[in-house]
């Protein structure tokens, strides 16, 4: 603590109080002092240790107010009582070894140059190695034989004795002395002397590893030159395409193919089972899963769908989600718009509610063997608890395996284990194996290895005869699917499928997340037309269609000028407008129509009966009724001054007969009107006459007006 303020406050106390002698001073001063000398030993301590609690107080007040109730309402506190189950380890990649299966790093030589040779697509490799025709032998000759000396003479035969004799007497000293004399130093030479080599025919004739014979091979490059160029003067005068030429001129030998003999070690990916029960259970994405086809499998919770060869039945629990209801749905309607799981004779899809009893109920129930004497009260097993869906479709996703085949190894895919998958894992190029439990598949892609394919099939195989893997299961507290679960042995539904890209079945498609339904997407056609696309397709491939929309105000304007048309009745090329006048604005003309006569018949029993003037106008529904209408039509212009003209044109008399038939009318009479009015037509009137039918409803202002 600074005391040098404290004593200087002291000092100027004494001397005002010497100065001035005031006792109010005094008072005043001692107070200042107390208080700074109070600020300056305890208040700073007070203040920071208010500052502290405060903030301590800002922080433990959460430990003081007792929790709320709305994690109860939640789906982790309805679930928090199981607990967190954390995946099941990651298995070490298991190595299914096969009988006759050959290391994919091992290169296999050709024991002969017949396997780098084409060979025809109908005869097998391993048929073509084993069976096929050995060439002919070839000797070689030898290069030196007995006939060899026989064939070339001596060189002792060729040099008589007399030519030797005549050498000794030819004279040396002539010869020396017709050389001159070269002035030069006479130096030895040496004489370099080559070695003795050895014959080369003999040697090669001492050889012993030399072979005198070579088997001769027949490639036929030749053979299929001379076809090729032959097959194309055939295309040149023939309408033929040159593949076509070829398929015909092409031999087969079909007696020389021998189909391969199937594996019955190993279960073989079988057809569907009939009849197919599935069932939806879950309440988020729910899970569709094989299960067994008895009475017992269906309990008033979830919802199914039965399967076979020509029916879908789609049942419906009492206590079924929303989502179950729909997904089920869905995948009835898919199997039977798709003819998927081999369901070909189904043409429509029987919905059945589980609280209702009908005939189809019991062609339902007897598919799952239910007795005749339970059919007429047996609703399905009690419904598990609410939350058994979630536990459930949590449970099962942990159980779900997906494995890569590489060279001899199924290795996990780490990032879908134990979880649904989703559509981005399928990779084209790769082969894949799913085991969903109840359902194995072994998934290829399009532009998979043939070898991988053949490797995943076997490998997929060995998977669905090992069963289920129990070791990885934990209790969920559900009886029958602990149960089930904890069995080494799948059950006797269970299926393995082998599918490949774009081919996939419904089942499959109902495991994963997003998998994409093409037939909900809108497309935009193109605006170059219909035949423009299919001459171009490889155009457009990878182009995205473009289909945004671009919206444009109404003109309001041309909609406020806008004006209904006249209605109009021509009767052969002559506007009677509304049955009084028309006028033509192109052609400035107005038409004006005059009734000449008038006359209505009423049809009943293929007879006509005349009706009076006062009862012109009034038609019943169950009647027909012939009407004979003779008129006139006038036509005239105007003048320039737009008066109407003095000048007109009339025309001939016209006749019209109409038949107007009630809505309620018999067809025969129907019928009747329209010949009774074809002979009035044409029998008591000389004159050309028109024929006009109006039904009850569509009369013209026209035919009102007349």
């Amino acid at each position: 603590m600074n005391k040098v303020p404290v004593i200087v406050l002291l000092v100027s106390v004494i001397f005002l109080f010497w100065w001035y002698g005031g006792l109010l001073v005094l008072l005043m001063l001692l107070g200042t002092a107390v208080t700074l000398l109070y600020t300056q030993v305890g208040g700073v301590s007070r203040v920071s240790e208010r500052l502290g609690q405060l903030e301590t107080a800002s922080q433990t007040w959460r430990s003081r107010v007792e929790q709320t109730d709305e994690m109860q309402f939640t789906v982790a506190g309805k679930m928090g009582h199981l607990g967190t189950q954390l995946l099941p380890p990651l298995p070490q990649p298991n190595l299914y070894k096969t009988d006759g299966f050959v290391s994919a790093s091992t290169p296999s030589v050709p024991n002969s140059l017949a396997a780098l040779m084409k060979r025809s697509i109908s005869i097998t490799e391993g048929e073509e190695l084993e069976n096929g025709d050995t060439g002919p032998s070839i000797q070689v000759p030898a290069p030196y034989d007995d006939s060899f000396s026989a064939f070339f003479t001596k060189a002792e035969d060729l040099t008589s004795p007399l030519e030797l004799d005549e050498l000794g007497e030819i004279d040396f000293e002539e010869i020396s002395n017709q050389s001159t004399q070269l002035l030069v130093q006479r130096r030895n030479i040496r004489v370099q002397r080559k070695h003795k080599s050895a014959n080369p025919v003999k040697a090669l004739a001492a050889r012993n590893d030399l072979k005198s014979e070579y088997v001769e091979v027949k490639t036929g490059v030749a053979d299929r030159e001379i076809r090729r160029i032959n097959i194309e003067k055939l295309s040149k005068s023939s309408g033929l395409a040159m593949e076509a030429l070829a398929g015909l001129a092409s031999k087969e030998d079909l007696s020389a193919v021998s189909l391969k003999k199937p594996d019955e070690s190993l279960p073989d990916s079988k057809q569907w089972p009939r009849p197919l029960l599935i069932r939806l259970k879950g309440r988020r994405h729910g899970v569709t899963s094989l299960v067994a086809c008895h009475y017992t499998s269906v309990n008033q919770g979830d919802s199914y769908v039965l399967v076979t060869d020509n029916q879908v039945f789609h049942w419906i629990g009492e206590f079924c989600n929303i989502i179950e209801k729909s997904r089920g749905a869905e995948v009835a309607q898919m199997i039977q718009s798709k003819k998927d799981l081999c369901c070909k004779g189904a043409s429509e899809v029987y919905t059945l509610e589980g609280g209702s009893f009908s005939e189809k109920h019991r062609q339902f129930w007897r598919l799952l063997s239910l007795p005749e004497d339970m059919m007429h009260s047996y609703k399905g097993e009690q419904a598990g608890p609410p939350n058994e869906d979630e536990i459930y479709e949590v449970a099962i996703a942990e159980t779900f395996a997906v494995y890569a085949v590489e060279k001899e190894l199924l290795v996990p895919v780490k990032e879908y284990w134990g979880r649904c998958p989703k559509y981005e894992m399928l990779d084209p190029n790769k082969v894949l194996v799913f085991d969903f439990g109840t359902e194995v598949y072994m998934w290829a892609g399009k532009h998979a290895d043939m070898k991988e394919r053949r490797q995943g099939h076997r490998l997929a195989q060995e998977v669905f005869k090992k069963g289920y893997r129990s070791d990885s299961w934990h209790a969920t507290g559900i009886t029958w699917l602990d149960q089930q679960m904890c069995s080494r042995e799948r059950p006797s539904c269970s299926v393995y499928c082998k599918t490949i890209q774009h081919m996939e079945p419904v089942l499959f498609k109902e495991k994963f997340l997003n998998w994409p339904d093409f037939g909900r997407v809108i497309k935009v056609s193109s605006p170059s037309g219909s035949n423009n696309n299919n001459n171009n397709t490889s155009n457009h491939k990878g182009v995205d269609a473009d289909g945004s929309v671009e919206a444009r105000p109404c003109d309001v304007e041309s909609m406020l000028d806008w004006k209904l048309p006249e209605t109009d009745l021509v009767i052969e090329g002559t506007h009677l407008g509304r049955g009084k006048s028309y006028y033509d604005p192109e052609r400035r003309l107005l038409h004006e129509v005059t009734t000449e006569e008038l006359a209505i018949w009423q049809v009943r029993d293929y007879t006509k009966t005349s009706l009076y003037p006062s009862s012109f106008g009034v038609f019943h529904e169950g009647e027909c009724y012939v009407i004979y209408w003779k008129y006139v039509v006038s036509i005239t212009g105007r003048e320039i001054s737009g008066a109407p003209s003095r000048h007109g044109v009339t025309g001939r008399e016209r006749i019209l007969y109409t038949t107007w038939q009630g809505n309620k009318a018999p067809v025969l009479e129907q019928g009747a009107a329209a010949l009774l009015a074809v002979d009035q037509g044409g029998v008591n009137n000389s004159t050309s006459s028109a024929q006009a039918l109006v039904c009850q409803g569509q009369e013209s202002p026209a035919f009102v007006t007349m």
